[in-house]
């Protein structure tokens, strides 16, 4: 019971933590890229009421003009008047509603206490959908199979083309679902108490953020080389070794959580490597690298064709091929820049699968690279994506900062908590707009 009760508490947490997230990057949206400082004031205000007054009357003295004067005009001028007028309402009325149903009213209700006022702030927040609540996917080995990208294999010129119109077609969404979240939000309270424990050592914290899967493989030297390359590197070969272990791993049921979890973030790593790579540490010869490793897996599945079907086959057949997996790390290193990396994830697949729990492993490599990303990221590129929605690395990061868990912010020397926000809301704020200017 008590364990169950543990459990619910840290869901409710990790809930209202990234649903405090989502109202903070809304009003960062606001402030950078709507009039919200002038309309959410008092004489912005006076002159929302003035403008829907304005056409209110407008449309009155048009009725009362045309009731008078009707001879003199054609029927169909005067319908499209009364279309415009209408339109124009609609559009006032719509943009009054939005002004009260916004965060920036919910904030002045909660700040009146009231219980009327309160139970109407509960009310619309829960009606509220700041964000879509997805992540987006790309899959390695779903995209190669896919046989209208085979088509386009025999022609170097026409696989260039194709090939970022074809990841932008496949692109898909996940749910970021609560268990998600839980996972997340857990390793950042770890890490948060760990940094409490060190008093507050920014020395400490820069080691902390520094991680991007080695601290989780501390005591697997075996496969430390996977995480010793450049981040993009890392990711790709990361990626093809956990959808390997994915389809070919027989997972308990307490473990399908963090497979899941897993999953999505190595597919949502990719997304991000492939389409925003701005948002990354930088990689030396990345287009060069990708291409490749996507054109020989699509060589590969395409001589197999009649037995691939589906991700799960293609990730048998690429074990059983791999004869080449095991050669010395000083070889691989010795390779051509521009040298495929299926092999090399492979390779890792192979040596996660001898290991006792390669979920938990694999697991905890991700979650250290999401957040190693997310606090590798220039608050510029957060605020550009805010434009087009939002990324989820940037919920993250916030909630991170918020945390005291980033090196841009004083807040880090400090003792931070979910419940207490004013400082790490300001720093924050202050950080997202200079980078926007």
């Amino acid at each position: 019971m008590v364990k169950k009760e543990h459990v619910d508490d840290e869901e409710k947490q990790s809930n209202y933590a990234f649903k405090l997230v989502e109202v903070q990057l809304g009003f960062l949206y606001d402030l950078l890229y709507t009039k919200a400082t002038t309309i959410y004031t008092l004489p912005g205000l006076i002159f929302r009421f003035i403008s829907v007054l304005s056409t209110l009357s407008a449309l009155a003295s048009c009725v009362v003009f045309l009731n008078v004067h009707e001879h003199e005009y054609s029927g169909v001028d005067i319908s499209i008047t009364y279309c415009l007028f209408i339109g124009a309402i609609l559009l006032e009325l719509y943009a009054l509603v939005s002004l009260l149903f916004s965060d920036w009213t919910l904030n002045w209700l909660v700040n009146k206490q009231s219980s009327l006022q309160n139970f109407i702030c509960r009310a619309l927040s829960r009606c509220q959908k700041r964000w879509s609540g997805e992540l987006a996917q790309h899959n390695l080995l779903n995209f190669c199979i896919k046989k209208r990208v085979t088509r386009c294999l025999g022609n170097d010129f026409l696989f260039r083309i194709y090939f970022p119109m074809e990841l932008y077609w496949q692109r898909t969404w996940e749910d970021v679902d609560t268990d998600l979240k839980q996972i997340i939000f857990i390793l950042l309270k770890r890490n948060q108490r760990e940094y409490g424990l060190k008093r507050f050592d920014y020395n400490f914290l820069k080691d902390l953020l520094s991680y991007k899967g080695d601290h989780a493989l501390r005591f697997h030297g075996e496969i430390m080389w996977s995480v010793e390359v450049e981040f993009g590197h890392s990711i790709l070969i990361w990626h093809i070794a956990t959808d390997i272990c994915y389809h070919s791993t027989k997972a308990a049921e307490y473990q399908k959580k963090k497979w899941e979890a897993s999953k999505r973030i190595s597919n949502y790593m990719l997304y991000l490597l492939l389409m925003h790579p701005f948002m990354l540490p930088k990689w030396i010869n990345r287009i060069t690298h990708i291409r490749n490793t996507f054109r020989e897996a699509i060589r590969i599945l395409q001589r197999e064709q009649l037995s691939v079907k589906d991700a799960a086959s293609a990730s048998k057949l690429l074990i059983q091929m791999n004869t080449q997996s095991h050669r010395p790390l000083e070889q691989l290193r010795r390779e051509k820049a521009g040298k495929s990396l299926l092999h090399e994830g492979c390779r890792l697949a192979l040596q996660l699968q001898n290991i006792y729990s390669p979920c938990d492993i694999i697991c905890d490599v991700w979650l250290e690279m999401l957040t190693y990303a997310a606090s590798q990221c220039d608050w510029g590129a957060h605020a550009q994506q805010l434009r087009r929605g939002g990324e989820f690395l940037t919920h993250v990061c916030l909630l991170m900062a918020e945390l005291g868990l980033s090196k841009q912010f004083d807040i880090g020397r400090k003792e931070s908590s979910v419940e207490s926000q004013d400082d790490g809301w300001g720093c924050l704020k202050s950080r997202f707009l200079s980078s926007y200017k």
